[in-house]
């Protein structure tokens, strides 16, 4: 069957127009590359996002605060509880949480993008600048994770999908974000925070 023959058979309700994309009955045109399609999901990437200036911000204002100060260690306790295995979940480890969600083709990267993060925390010299940088990361990646990602462990969702997503929601805009600060964390330290967050049971790859 035809694609023309596809659309005739899929209602597609009028819609305004967006960022150039016009839906109108069954008809679609100024698709542009830099936007993906996908007929009959509710799933979207490569979303247009505004610059995010939170952790520059963050970074200015713990150079305003002395170690003293109660701000300042509350960050370093929520550092810490996401460097720890978190309290009240069975700790099975990276490879028991990949079995758990069925993700065992992972575990060769997996297990080595956590070792590549688990070197810099075993250091345990951290700046204060990489302080504010590793629990804006390890906060806004648990966060995302279960915002944008575990719903999808619910649905019949393909791991093409969940990985696409995993990097479009999570990897990408972070590592735009950490960049303008610090050109020490890369693509792949931003994975290994993920599958390190897995390892100590923070985050789970099932609904």
């Amino acid at each position: 069957m035809k694609l023309p023959e596809i659309l005739s058979l899929v209602k597609v309700p009028r819609m305004e127009k967006n960022n150039g994309l016009q839906i109108n009955d069954n008809t679609i045109s100024d698709n542009s590359a830099e936007r993906d399609l996908i007929i009959g999901t509710n799933y979207s990437f490569n979303e247009v996002r505004a610059k995010s200036n939170a952790l520059a911000n963050l970074l200015l204002r713990c150079k305003e605060l002395r170690s003293s100060d109660p701000e300042y260690k509350y960050m370093l306790d929520e550092l810490q509880e996401y460097l720890l295995p978190r309290p009240g979940r069975k700790i099975i480890g990276l490879e028991g949480k990949l079995r758990e969600g069925d993700r065992l083709d992972l575990l060769e990267d997996a297990l080595f993008l956590e070792n590549k993060f688990a070197r810099r925390v075993s250091k345990n010299q951290f700046s204060s600048s990489e302080e504010v940088i590793y629990c804006h990361c390890l906060s806004k990646i648990n966060s995302s994770f279960s915002h944008y990602i575990k719903p999808l462990f619910k649905n019949t969702v393909s791991t093409a999908i969940i990985e696409r997503m995993i990097f479009d929601r999570i990897v990408e805009p972070l590592y735009e974000e950490v960049s303008e600060v610090n050109a020490a964390v890369s693509f792949d330290l931003i994975r290994g925070m993920i599958f390190f967050l897995t390892g100590k049971c923070h985050i789970r790859w099932v609904g």
